[in-house]
Formats: structure tokens, C-alpha cells, sequence
């Protein structure tokens, strides 16, 4: 009873509210062009128009709307912040690459994948 109160915080009850609802939907109504509304209907063609309505595109940005530039400053700013970026990224890059070349030289290619005997085997030949 507690969860109903705060979901459906009012003083009736919600199955209540749940009759009211599907008995108005299910009273046909006479418009004043002496038409016959069902409301049932109606709602399900409102769900039927949302459901298959095509997707809402962005607003093109017309001749109307210009582009705003960005100040001189600010692209001489987000220009060195680029460069300065790939340069580390090139700076970690190669340290990756120095760094596995002197894991390569320490230990022989694949020794991982090796077991015990032959990386002996391996380091025995080497010491020869």
C-alpha cells in the first residue's frame, strides 16, 4: 500500500483510477457534427501516428543561421594543443616501440609461449 501512495500519491484508490480510465475509453461520445468518437480508437491511431511518425532531423543550418568563427586566438590555441597532442602521442608511440625492442633483445622472441626445458636449452646456446 505504501508503494501505491507514493506512485499515486491521491486519495483513491489506483485500481479505482484504472476503471475510470478504461470505462471512459470505452463510452462512445457524439461530437457536435452528430459524429461518433470512440475514444479507444482514437488513442490507438494517436499511439499508431507516434509510433510510425518519421524521426525529427537536426535544423540544417541554413544562409540564414551563419556559422560563428572562432576568434584568431582561440584557433592558434586549439591548433597547439593539436600538435602538442600528436607529439606525445608519437613521444609514447616510440617509447612503446624502444621499450618492447629492449624486451626482445632481453629475452628471445616468443619466450613466452615457451616452456622451462627449452627456454634452458635456448639460454645454454646462447652462453656458447
Amino acid at each position: 500500500d505504501r508503494w501505491f501512495k507514493e506512485l499515486h500519491p491521491f486519495n483513491d484508490n489506483f485500481e479505482d483510477l484504472v476503471y475510470k480510465a478504461s470505462s471512459v475509453l470505452q463510452e462512445k461520445e457524439t461530437t457536435e457534427d452528430g459524429l461518433r468518437s470512440d475514444p479507444r480508437e482514437r488513442l490507438h491511431m494517436l499511439r499508431f501516428e507516434y509510433k510510425n511518425a518519421p524521426p525529427e532531423t537536426p535544423a540544417a543550418p541554413t544562409a540564414a543561421t551563419p556559422k560563428k568563427e572562432l576568434p584568431e586566438d582561440v584557433k592558434k590555441r586549439i591548433e597547439e594543443n593539436r600538435q602538442r597532442a600528436l607529439r606525445l602521442r608519437e613521444e609514447k608511440l616510440a617509447a612503446g616501440k624502444a621499450a618492447e625492442a629492449g624486451a626482445a633483445l632481453s629475452s628471445p622472441a616468443g619466450a613466452k609461449d615457451l616452456d622451462m626445458d627449452t627456454r634452458f636449452q635456448i639460454e645454454e646456446r646462447r652462453q656458447r
